[in-house]
């Protein structure tokens, strides 16, 4: 490290556990004639969620004209939703049938970015410019599990105290693994013709492609894969008038 290179370490965590509420179940035409804090559901199951995210960017002067920049990103998920949750009502007793869903997720996100920026001038012309490009990849892996229902459990919504929480085995309706892979190309150029007025002009392609490895569950005996890539340049222009405005005192 110097005085024209500098390294930036920035890093982020969350982490969040809460009930899953679904709110007050409707009866006829509105809401259940029921306390607004009633909780229609198993309060011991939580939505759970770890979150980590941390950027790295690296910058160095070449001189007055030229500067890199290098920034890695990295950003990693790790979800679980548990619940017993509203399912289908009995108006005429108030007895809610409720359903049992379990949903594991993991994500993760990781991009490079390197970077020339240059400033310099052609006549009175100022100029600001980069190229650049991107690199990234992101994984998801998910399973969703549920009983539909068919376990028995209930609540009775005018008494609360009235319900049964049956536990038992749970069908598997979505197990999927997903891999994204991204390549970006971008250039700009930000030019000051006067002191009020700017141009920028510049542009990106990017390439991006999508693997979607679905294992068996109850839906799909055999599995499945799906593979696609898309490419697409999208540009970028714009001109901005300062309009300056002086007052004599």
């Amino acid at each position: 490290m110097s005085e024209k290179t500098s390294l930036r370490l920035e890093g982020e965590y969350l982490h969040d556990k809460s009930p899953i509420d679904r709110g007050i179940v409707a009866v006829g035409n509105g809401p259940a004639p029921i306390p607004i804090g009633t909780f229609l559901g198993d309060p011991r199951r939580r939505g759970e969620i770890e979150h980590g995210k941390t950027m790295l960017t690296l910058l160095h002067q070449f001189n007055d004209t030229f500067t890199w920049r290098s920034a890695l990103r990295n950003a990693v998920t790790s979800e679980r939703y548990s619940s017993l949750e509203s399912n289908i009502l009995d108006e005429t007793t108030g007895i809610l049938g409720l359903a049992r869903y379990e949903i594991p997720q993991s994500l993760q996100s990781h991009y490079m970015q390197n970077e020339l920026h240059a400033a310099f001038s052609t006549g009175s012309i100022k100029h600001k410019a980069l190229l650049g490009i991107e690199l990234g990849r992101e994984f998801q892996r998910g399973k969703t599990s549920g009983d539909f229902g068919e376990l028995g459990s209930f609540i009775d919504i005018f008494n609360p105290s009235n319900r049964q929480f049956n536990d038992g085995p749970l069908t598997t309706f979505n197990n999927q693994k997903q891999t994204n892979n991204a390549l970006g190309l971008y250039f700009g150029d930000q030019i000051s013709i006067l002191p009020n007025l700017h141009m920028h002009a510049g542009g990106r392609f990017d390439v991006f492609e999508q693997n979607i490895v679905n294992r068996p569950n109850a839906f799909l005996t055999e599995g499945s894969k799906d593979k696609q890539t898309d490419r697409a340049f999208s540009p970028s222009d714009a001109l901005l008038n300062v309009k300056l405005q002086f007052v004599r005192y």
